[in-house]
């Protein structure tokens, strides 16, 4: 059974969103050794992306606003962004 085109699905290990079956986003967020954390994110394409926080709060944001990005259509690459400035 397809997901509708605009389906969002919340999973417990992470975030999940996606404009079809063939375009899903996966997030997660994880606590390393060191005390820090960890977000990451996989873009459209595959790449992974990842950035570390010293609080889980502050990792949680960073993935929410790349999710609502990507959501609304208004994610960027990063690398892309970079090479645009």
């Amino acid at each position: 059974m397809e997901r509708p085109v605009d389906a969002v699905v919340a999973l417990t290990a992470g975030v999940v969103v996606g404009r079809g079956m063939e375009e899903t986003a996966m997030a997660s967020l994880t606590k390393r050794p060191d005390g820090r954390w960890r977000a990451r994110y996989r873009d459209e394409a595959g790449k992974e992306h990842a950035k570390h926080f010293d609080r889980k709060v502050d990792g949680q944001r960073w993935l929410d606003e790349v999710t609502a990005a990507v959501v609304t259509g208004q994610y960027v690459d990063p690398k892309a962004r970079r090479e645009t400035k």
